[in-house]
């Protein structure tokens, strides 16, 4: 008697599974075949070379491949010499300023850990323009790029985050506030924001905020380090449009009795930091009047170095830290509108002076040898709204000349960093865009204007003459009195010609014997100052071309100036995008 069963039903009366087709030559020698079989999903192949092919599954295949991942992570690095050059720029220009790693033992470390280190000096100090001709890898002799270079050693960073290749807690700390300063495209706020967030994260676990750990040997690390954090946090919140995570209300008392402790240009840089604190309270959805009264109280940057006792850690550094400073100020000094005011308000005087402040010290004397970090392109792309925003808003033809000479400069600057620093590319990219539509429709309304210009002079001329021939008819006049005062007309009429008719005039065919001057291929002056005319900037904006979404460009600049608003992403840099977000 048979009972009959479902298959795979514990196992018992199951069927068993039919294989493939042996293949013609294991048929012949009567053996099981194995080359015919299908292949199974969720498996990992490894093929070492000169030996059979053979499958781990899951979790098996990924801890074969530790090994080689760890390996070609460690991999990543700068020969010998080039990372000594590096390592001895990020501790003369970043450290100062951000002693993440100030007197780290990073040969003390495992050799993860060492190397990851390593990876977040140079991926910082690879910023510096002096560095172009050291930026090559172990792993290859050709020169790199400052963009290739810093995105191997970024990819390898993220790897060995993921992969857990560091295991030390507080390196892993280190590691991610650096990779927190680094963008990969032109718009990844959402990337440096959760490099940050696990930071804070880090940090609270650690119990720093607390003052932990409390023994002697390590309580100075623990909070310098804290300190980084805190300032780190307060920047993404600026620069990315993200709440404060550390509350003060959450710290032990102990942690500010370290800030004296710091080394000057570091406590200054906590003071500039502790300024902002205050100056993003206003900012908040539900700010209270005694944030809003904060307007108005600006404290000097010579007072906040005297008091941090920075006055003699260097010219460079300080240019560095003025540059935060007055960014931080265009923030402070945003006019408020009232209920009835106009959609558009007039810049305050204090964030047009700060701004061209900005543009002073990145075009200044120390524009080479000032810390090349993340502030600097902030501080421009700010100092770029603000002129944008003068531009457009002023009533006085003068302060439109200035804000347009500042705006062109502030371009050229982040023109320049654009080569640096992808978070520059944007803004550069939407400067030149808006520099070119000006001055197209300028151009534009200037040759209609010569032409309107040389139509009247002509119809002038023309009565004029008319007018000539007349009275040289019906006057009566001796020859030779005739003769004097047509020679004398003939001798004034160039002169008077010269006067009444403009430098760039319309185009008429030369007499004989005078050479072609087309004032179509002649440039009026030698700035752009002289082809446009600054009592009438609205009405050039209002001749945009509608495809160039100038309702976009305002957001954007307006973005930039509301440390509320989170950057907008690449999409909405698409045409027709903007509609969709908006």
């Amino acid at each position: 008697m048979f009972k009959f069963v479902s298959d795979n039903v514990g196992g018992v009366g199951t069927k068993r599974k039919h294989s493939g087709k042996p293949c013609d030559q294991c048929k012949k020698r009567h053996k099981k075949c194995s080359h015919n079989q299908p292949q199974q999903g969720g498996t990992v192949i490894v093929e070492p070379v000169g030996s059979p092919a053979y499958r781990l599954e899951g979790l098996a295949g990924l801890q074969a491949l530790y090994p080689y991942l760890r390996r070609e992570c460690a991999l990543v690095l700068p020969p010998k010499k080039e990372f000594e050059l590096l390592s001895r720029l990020y501790y003369a220009k970043f450290d100062p300023l951000f002693p993440i790693l100030h007197e780290e033992a990073i040969d003390q470390h495992d050799v993860m850990d060492a190397v990851a280190l390593k990876q977040g000096i140079c991926l910082q100090a690879a910023l510096d323009p002096s560095m172009k001709p050291h930026l090559r890898l172990s792993c290859g002799e050709s020169l790199l790029s400052q963009l290739e270079f810093r995105s191997s050693l970024a990819t390898a960073l993220k790897l060995s985050l993921d992969m857990g290749f560091i295991r030390n807690r507080m390196v892993l700390l280190q590691v991610t506030v650096l990779m927190a300063f680094y963008t990969d495209r032109s718009s990844a706020s959402e990337i440096s924001t959760a490099y940050t967030a696990q930071a804070v994260q880090l940090s609270l676990t650690l119990g720093l905020h607390l003052g932990w750990p409390g023994d002697t040997s390590s309580t100075e690390k623990s909070r310098r380090i804290f300190w980084c954090v805190w300032t780190l946090d307060r920047l993404n919140a600026t620069a990315n449009g993200r709440p404060i995570t550390i509350h003060q209300q959450d710290m032990n008392m102990r942690i500010f009795e370290a800030i004296p402790e710091q080394q000057p240009s570091f406590r200054l840089f906590i003071d500039i930091t502790q300024f902002l604190d205050a100056v993003i309270s206003q900012y908040r959805p539900h700010a209270t009047p005694d944030c809003q009264s904060l307007t108005g109280k600006v404290h000097s940057f010579e007072t906040l170095a005297q008091e941090a006792d920075a006055l003699d850690i260097g010219f460079s550094l300080l240019a560095s830290l003025e540059m935060f400073y007055l960014s931080v100020v265009i923030l402070q000094s945003r006019p408020h509108k009232g209920d009835k005011s106009p959609e558009r308000v007039p810049l305050s005087a204090l964030q047009i002076y700060s701004a061209s402040s900005i543009v002073s010290v990145a075009l200044g004397e120390f524009k080479t040898s000032m810390t090349f970090w993340a502030i600097l392109p902030y501080a421009v792309s700010m100092a770029t709204s603000v002129a944008y925003q003068s531009l457009r808003n002023s009533t006085v033809p003068y302060k439109r000349k200035q804000a347009y000479s500042l705006f062109h400069s502030s371009c050229d600057i982040l023109e320049k960093l654009s080569i640096s620093f992808r978070s520059a590319c944007t803004m550069a990219k939407l400067a030149n865009d808006t520099l070119q539509e000006v001055e197209r429709v300028s151009g534009n309304r200037n040759r209609a204007n010569k032409l309107s210009n040389s139509s009247r002079q002509s119809v002038a001329r023309e009565v004029e003459a008319t007018g000539e021939t007349t009275q040289t008819t019906t006057a009566a006049v001796e020859p030779e009195e005739r003769e004097a005062t047509q020679g004398t007309q003939v001798r004034q009429r160039p002169w008077a010609e010269a006067s009444s008719v403009p430098v760039a005039s319309a185009y008429t065919a030369p007499l004989p014997g005078q050479p072609n001057l087309d004032p179509s291929q002649m440039t009026v002056g030698t700035t752009p100052f002289e082809n446009m005319d600054f009592t009438d900037v609205p009405g050039i904006f209002e001749d945009f071309d509608p495809d160039f979404h100038l309702n976009r460009i305002d957001a954007l600049f307006s973005a930039t100036l509301d440390p509320t608003m989170s950057f907008m992403p690449d999409e909405w840099f698409q045409e027709g995008a903007f509609e969709e977000y908006h």
